[in-house]
């Protein structure tokens, strides 16, 4: 007996979605964010992939069931149901820099972002939990760094490889008359051949910037411009 076109159709679909499922699996298993899938009406968490549960430190077998804002890491988070709610009814919602508590008590920055979509005739939430504590740490010491620039009491001055100034803490302007503004973008020359140059003592040349020369500075007459 042979199969109606209808029945090919059928199959073929069946085998498409098959296959279309697998495909989504695949990138679930292997995300290198969390994904956290919630039931839209009652917020019972229905799937978790394998990088969440490393970086949350529950099994997947803790997550199932629950509410996400009952388990540990989200129950401490401020205004967690609060949060759902305004999701269920915006169907988006996003934090910057949420902070949760792992298991065994690390702090972890994350970055959170939900949206609600249909599966089946149902809706579902997504969550994609990415962390990013490391970028914090980063902009951590990167803030130090600046904070100890400013504050240096020597004159410091960034430029870029062609010699114009892209950067000054407040010494040099106490020590030059040279305002942030008025540096910024200027090029820093041996003589103030370009218009409203500012004067060191010292080749810019390429070599020197780089190697980390070290220059003096003319302080701002007044006649300069």
């Amino acid at each position: 007996m042979c199969a109606t076109s209808g029945d090919e159709e059928r199959a073929r679909l069946q085998r498409e979605l098959v296959a279309s499922e697998a495909r989504y699996r695949r990138l679930f298993e292997t995300a290198k964010d969390g994904i956290l899938i919630l039931d839209a009406s009652t917020g019972h968490i229905t799937d978790v992939n394998p990088f969440l549960e490393d970086l949350l430190g529950y099994s997947r077998e803790e997550l199932l069931g629950r509410r996400f804002w009952e388990i540990g890491p989200f129950k401490n988070t401020a205004n967690s149901k609060v949060a759902f709610e305004e999701l269920q009814n915006n169907a988006y919602i996003r934090y910057e820099d949420l902070p949760l508590e792992t298991r065994h008590g690390a702090s972890v920055a994350v970055e959170f972002v939900s949206h609600v979509y249909a599966e089946n005739g149902e809706n579902v939430i997504q969550c994609n939990i990415r962390d990013i504590t490391a970028r914090r740490q980063v902009e951590k010491r990167l803030r130090l760094k600046t904070t100890a620039l400013e504050s240096a009491a020597n004159a410091i001055v960034l430029t870029d490889a062609s010699g114009n100034i892209t950067w000054v803490n407040a010494a040099f302007t106490t020590m030059t008359g040279y305002t942030a503004d008025e540096a910024l973008g200027q090029f820093s020359s041996p003589e103030p051949t370009r218009s409203r140059s500012i004067k060191l003592c010292g080749k810019p040349s390429r070599r020197g910037i780089s190697g980390g020369a070290r220059w003096s500075i003319a302080a701002r007459t007044a006649n300069s411009t």
